[in-house]
């Protein structure tokens, strides 16, 4: 046997008045306990939780030092765990009216605890400064099954281990502890029931509510029923970690919850209520499951009307534009979502104009081959007039140092020209400019005089005309010949020539423009 003497700190907690009452009512949220100081020295280890003679014994593990501790006082393992001990269920079972002592010492610099049967270990640990509390339970004297000690040579605290677990005992040695044989003996005896309680910590990370049981086992991936003593349903996750607020299930439905784990009550209809989403008014499917509900999630058509549910919500979206496969819908004020035909709402160009559209634009149905690159709508069905020409603007940046090419509206570091990039900066937009398209522009060849495009789009385009005094951001300048974004602050982004790349310059650079294109009116 090795021991440490006396050399660090005390992080031992004495357990509060009632770690029942702790740990939050049944109503309650979440609320971090802190354990204080009372003279409990009475009711530790010696306290059997049955009449019967035997007492499970409580296994815990401090995340911090690394002990793990030991005791036959589910009131005293509950104290623990509020103090920051992580559960780990009933270790064994012992007998409490006869067999050999095991005794329990504490070192109060190191804040780890030791038990032994020996007594002349037990004298030799208090002449190094351990404080021996007493009597932790007994040895089963007739021959029960064994309880394993492991010792760990590089801990400087926690560094004896105890387990009913032969397999635990031989996977500990494997990885360096020192197997230091039968330790004591347990009772053949199964383990005693408990009263199912809940448990609030955050010893494995965030504040978290645990249900353990009547078998004194942290339920996961089930559901936790009323009957246990919980008073409600509840749904614990593979964590043990109870759903509170919103869980998908990934099959349409997610458990919803408040945030002391009471499931939804069954509905099978429509709810209205701010419990589940930090006091919002919010619209939910609730079905009934037969003593709670699920929260129906995705799209799904009720009532002949198709409705959205985000999976980590809950609720219904309201006043909102949704994607869909199909492509875009609106939510109105109670849910119910239409699809835009259009793929816009709110702001637009008046009729007779071009048209911005969060569906990306198709090119005529004889377009085909290799210049037929179209950039995706970016903006959303309700984009204001602002977002749209930002949209354009941001495009033409993400062109920059892209060559020259004659003809050409291909993608950023393929190439464009002038009126090619304005192409592809109003189709980030979801405007359509019908015959001013890659396909088309491209089909005079390399050879080709493409300019007539860039006057045209001045001539015959469908947009509005405006004097160079009137520019905005997102505006198009139109020289002769010559096309370019204007960006502001008497700056263009323009494919200028051949042999250069998308550049910035300024707008005086060839003269005063003959006038503006507003895409964006």
């Amino acid at each position: 046997m090795e021991t440490s003497p006396p050399d660090a700190s005390d992080v031992k907690k004495d357990p509060p008045d009632d770690p029942t009452a702790s740990a939050a009512s049944d109503d309650a949220g979440l609320v971090e306990s802190t354990p204080v100081t009372t003279a409990a020295a009475a009711r530790l280890a010696t306290a059997s939780d049955d009449a019967s003679g035997y007492a499970n014994m409580y296994r815990l593990y401090n995340p911090y030092t690394g002990e793990h501790f030991y005791t036959a006082s589910l009131y005293e393992a509950r104290a623990d765990c509020i103090a920051g001990w992580r559960w780990e269920g009933i270790g064994w079972v012992a007998p409490t009216t006869s067999g050999d002592a095991v005794y329990r010492l504490y070192n109060p610099y190191a804040g780890d605890h030791h038990f032994t049967l020996s007594a002349v270990e037990r004298d030799h640990l208090v002449s190094l400064g351990w404080r021996y509390e007493g009597v932790g339970w007994k040895s089963d004297g007739s021959g029960g099954p064994a309880v394993y000690r492991e010792y760990n040579p590089y801990a400087r605290s926690g560094s004896h281990n105890y387990t009913a677990s032969a397999l635990e005992d031989t996977q500990l040695g494997r990885v360096g502890w020192r197997r230091e044989g039968v330790a004591w003996r347990a009772a053949e005896h199964e383990r005693l029931a408990i009263d199912g309680f809940w448990l609030i910590t955050s010893a494995w990370g965030s504040l978290e509510r645990y249900w353990v049981d009547s078998g004194g086992m942290i339920a996961t991936s089930r559901l936790v029923l009323p009957s246990e003593g919980t008073g409600y349903y509840a749904y614990a996750t593979s964590s043990g970690a109870v759903v509170r607020g919103v869980r998908d299930r990934g099959n349409g439905w997610a458990w919803i919850a408040e945030q002391n784990g009471r499931l939804a009550g069954p509905a099978g209809g429509w709810v209205v209520t701010r419990t589940w989403d930090s006091g919002n008014l919010r619209r939910y499917w609730i079905s009934d499951e037969g003593g709670y509900g699920l929260a129906r999630v995705g799209w799904f058509e009720r009532d002949g009307s198709t409705y959205y549910a985000d999976g980590s919500c809950g609720y219904v979206a309201c006043y909102v534009c949704l994607r869909r496969s199909d492509g875009w819908y609106f939510a109105d004020s109670d849910g119910r979502a239409t699809r835009l035909a259009t793929g816009k709402i709110g702001y637009q160009n008046p009729p007779g104009f071009y048209q911005v559209s969060a569906y990306s634009v198709l090119l005529p149905s004889y377009a085909h081959g290799y210049f037929t690159y179209v950039t995706p709508s970016r903006i959303a069905p309700d984009a204001t007039r602002e977002q749209c020409a930002e949209a354009f603007v941001q495009r033409a940046v993400e062109y920059l140092g892209t060559p020259y090419r004659w003809d050409y509206s291909m993608q950023p570091g393929v190439g464009v020209d002038c009126v090619g990039l304005v192409m592809q900066c109003a189709y980030a937009t979801g405007m359509d400019l019908g015959e001013f398209n890659p396909y088309d522009h491209m089909a005079t060849g390399d050879s080709g005089w493409h300019s007539h495009d860039a006057n045209n789009l001045w001539n015959y385009g469908s947009a509005m005309h405006v004097p160079v005094s009137d520019r905005r951001r997102g505006d198009v300048i139109s020289w002769n010949g010559h096309v370019a974004v204007y960006v502001g602050n008497d700056t263009i982004i323009e494919a200028g020539a051949p042999g250069t790349r998308v550049r910035y310059n300024s707008l005086w650079y060839l003269g005063t423009p003959r006038g503006v294109i507003r895409l964006f009116q």
